[in-house]
């Protein structure tokens, strides 16, 4: 990454009242940036229709449809398609793939359009009707033009109906600055595709990595009605049991204090509520290791918020504070543990869905006899946790510098 952040041996910073010309560029060039139409530097093609019976290929040319764009690996260019047609389904349909390529795709009709996506394409291909292309001119360094269409807000530019939409012109229409020198274009153009690729690395690692924690969380833990897990820690055989929470935990949730924003104290404690982190503040209400399980206010009731906690913190009255009873639970191995269960089914309440402290303590967990396995299923998932909070810090400091520069390094 550190080749990638913006320094002064590689770029110069102008002054922000010169006209047409960006406050970050590469040394070299001060000539001002020129200013054009999208349709005096290239042209715009809309999809065709594409039947179901013609679909499901997967051998050929690719037809993209707007779902292709969420395909793994297609975050920044379409390198795979769920469907491909045949060069005898091409002359039977009369299809013509648009083979002026680099080219830039995006939605242009529905609420995909809001999602403002482009993707670059570079080998010949079809789009369906809910998908439009750019064609650039010659006049263009691609990997420039791919990135210079991600410093535009398409949906500003979408006509309002009962579905919003475009047409060639209204993207055509679009003026854009960018440089006359061709060279400048392709040091823009090379910088953002290396960020991108690194962002794109990240961000593949850290879906493999929960990926794999799912997996293993449905593998090491007993599937209902089993008493042994699929995969288990050599050296351990005793059969899991099912155990009520409150065998297993203390509860201390007469410890909470809540404080209201202009009551905290500014300082080094990080201050929970149901989904985690809200602030940071002076003093604490619990030192230790603790299990916090969100008592209302959750923001996602299929993956119930439980997080893990130790040293000195301050937690409100929306979250539950429990620990392991020693000797019979790891506190940890809690937070992994109530994963395997539905807690949704338990809340009540009606637009604020609430997990009553009694029907919590209640709450049937399957565990390990021996505290050694515990420990030992936690460190594993911890060490996985760790894995994809790093790659999650990494991405979203990518993506930081990318938004500063696209801000910093175009007109």
């Amino acid at each position: 990454m550190n080749n990638l952040e913006v320094t002064n041996s590689q770029f110069t910073i102008n002054p922000s009242q010169v006209k047409n010309v960006p406050q970050i560029r590469f040394k070299g060039f001060e000539a001002e940036w020129g200013s054009n139409s999208l349709g005096e530097l290239g042209q715009t093609q809309s999809g065709i229709g594409f039947p179901d019976a013609e679909q499901g290929g997967k051998t050929g040319t690719p037809f993209f449809k707007v779902s292709d764009m969420s395909r793994v690996g297609n975050d920044r260019e379409m390198l795979t398609s769920n469907n491909y047609v045949s060069d005898v389904q091409l002359k039977r349909k009369k299809w013509t793939p648009i083979s002026d390529v680099p080219a830039v795709i995006f939605a242009k009709v529905g609420a995909a359009i809001m999602l403002n996506r482009k993707r670059i394409v570079r080998r010949p291909f079809l789009i369906d009707n809910n998908v439009m292309a750019y064609i650039f001119d010659a006049t263009w360094d691609t990997n420039f033009g791919k990135t210079l269409f991600d410093t535009i807000n398409l949906p500003s530019y979408a006509q309002v109906g009962a579905l919003p939409s475009y047409n060639g012109s209204d993207i055509e229409s679009i003026v854009v600055h960018r440089p006359g020198n061709r060279e400048e274009q392709t040091q823009i153009g090379k910088y953002f595709r290396e960020l991108d690729s690194l962002i794109g690395l990240h961000q593949r690692k850290h879906d493999k990595l929960v990926t794999l924690k799912k997996s293993m969380l449905q593998k090491m833990f007993p599937q209902p009605g089993a008493t042994t897990p699929e995969i288990r820690f050599k050296g351990f055989e005793e059969d899991w049991a099912m155990k009520k929470l409150y065998s297993l935990v203390d509860r201390y949730d007469n410890l909470r204090i809540p404080v209201t924003a202009s009551n905290r104290i500014p300082g080094n404690t990080p201050y929970y509520g149901a989904n985690g982190i809200q602030d940071y503040v002076s003093g604490f209400t619990h030192e230790g290791e603790f299990i916090l399980v969100a008592e209302d206010g959750a923001n996602d009731l299929k993956n119930y918020p439980v997080q893990y906690v130790s040293g000195k913190v301050w937690v409100n009255n929306h979250a539950h504070v429990i620990q392991g009873k020693v000797g019979l639970a790891e506190t940890r191995f809690l937070k992994y543990a109530f994963a395997q269960i539905n807690v949704e089914a338990f809340l009540v309440g009606g637009g604020r869905s609430k997990l009553n402290a009694e029907t919590m303590m209640q709450l049937e967990l399957c565990a390990p006899e021996g505290i050694k396995e515990q420990q030992k299923i936690s460190n594993y998932f911890h060490t996985l946790d760790s894995l994809i909070s790093k790659h999650a810090t990494q991405l979203q400091k990518l993506q930081q510098l990318k938004s500063a520069c696209l801000a910093k390094m175009f007109v």
